[in-house]
């Protein structure tokens, strides 16, 4: 590649290419292809615990609002319930 950055899909066809022409860099080539499918695999692994991650935190958020909203309404049960209780003889 002409400015030295090289994608994932280029050098996996670069090492197919070693690969193909049976160099003495084809044991090499193919570790190093493995190498890369094993961190495809691992990044795509990654962005999917990720993902998961992202909606168990935003499942979280949300019982804890509601947890927050219900001890709102309790306490608001208790302090309509304060006065009546010292009303009553």
């Amino acid at each position: 590649n002409a400015d030295g950055n090289w994608t994932m899909e280029q050098t996996l066809a670069l090492l197919e290419e070693i690969l193909r022409d049976n160099s003495d860099l084809s044991a090499l080539a193919s570790l190093m292809a493995n190498g890369i499918a094993k961190q495809q695999r691992l990044e795509t692994q990654q962005q999917s615990l990720e993902k998961k991650l992202r909606q168990e935190e935003a499942r979280a958020t949300a019982l804890q609002q509601k947890l927050d909203a219900l001890k709102a309404i309790e306490q608001q049960l208790q302090q309509r319930q304060a006065p009546q209780m010292g009303a009553q003889p």
